[in-house]
């Protein structure tokens, strides 16, 4: 590993160890879903006042949208964009409120289920929707933690606005990236950095993995969107352009990554969650804290 890449690892880890219907239990939809014909693109935004984790309804919710693409249920799409409407946060994450219920009640069914919608949702990016041939882009905009993390990375563009941040906080309850995160990683990043960025817990910053070739774009804040409308009509209009070759070639890595390897490592992920300790419990629940105080 480059010993400038080791070194900042280190000093950045340090710094913080078409609308339809949905079958949800929230009180609102957590995603509005459009359809932009100009360019060809399905668009799921988090909602201003949706859960800033990861929910089961929301892994619901998206399942919804990926089967209408796969099946052709809306028009001709050639791009999906993941993105958000709410301040700050991009998606933080595993629902650790639920973890932890499903741990105390040792409910492995549950949880597995859980993940699995999340790998499933993981694989349709990266698979580029099957035989539909579909460039996923993320546009994210503050924080991106532990599953949204693995969201933003199984996109083949990844746009990212000055002060997001990034990170796997995983390891500080004793648990790791279950859905792809380290396999996803090392389609951007030699095998020891990923290692490193997945088990440090670190939260590194946009311009840091920008350099490193994590974050494809780097833009002002507030622009990301617009970026992304920009690229996708770019692509449309020449395919063989610099970008379009760019996606491409994102695309083809991706696709490397095999469905059973996501399905191991989701059976590994709960077999480790229903055996966490009771410090790691606490550990996960003081983050649910922080995160609801955020939320407040």
């Amino acid at each position: 590993m480059n010993a400038q890449v080791a070194l900042a690892l280190d000093l950045t880890g340090a710094i913080a160890s078409a609308a339809f219907s949905f079958q949800t239990t929230e009180t609102q939809r957590s995603f509005e879903v459009s359809y932009d014909p100009s360019c060809r693109a399905v668009w799921q935004t988090r909602s201003t006042m949706a859960k800033p984790s990861v929910s089961l309804p929301q892994l619901q919710e998206t399942q919804c949208v990926d089967e209408k693409i796969t099946t052709g249920g809306f028009c001709d799409v050639q791009f999906k964009v993941i993105a958000s409407n709410q301040p700050g946060v991009f998606s933080l994450g595993g629902d650790l409120e639920f973890f932890c219920h499903c741990i105390e009640s040792q409910d492995r069914v549950a949880l597995y289920e859980y993940a699995l919608l999340a790998a499933k949702a993981i694989w349709s990016n990266t698979s580029g929707f099957g035989s539909k041939n579909v460039k996923p882009i993320a546009v994210v905009q503050g924080e991106a933690q532990g599953g949204g993390f693995e969201a933003a990375l199984s996109c083949c563009t990844l746009i990212a606005e000055h002060g997001a941040c990034f990170g796997f906080p995983e390891s500080l309850f004793g648990m790791f990236p279950g859905m792809g995160g380290a396999v996803l990683l090392e389609t951007k990043v030699d095998t020891e950095v990923a290692n490193r960025i997945v088990e440090g817990a670190g939260r590194y910053s946009a311009e840091f993995l920008t350099e490193i070739g994590v974050v494809d774009y780097l833009v002002p804040r507030g622009e990301g969107t617009g970026f992304a409308e920009a690229i996708m009509h770019e692509v449309m209009q020449s395919p063989n352009c610099a970008n379009a070759q760019r996606m491409a070639a994102r695309q083809d890595h991706l696709a490397s990554i095999r469905f059973d390897s996501l399905l191991a490592s989701i059976d590994r992920w709960t077999d480790q969650a229903v055996k966490l300790s009771a410090r790691n419990q606490r550990s996960m629940k003081y983050i649910v804290e922080m995160q609801n105080r955020r939320a407040a």
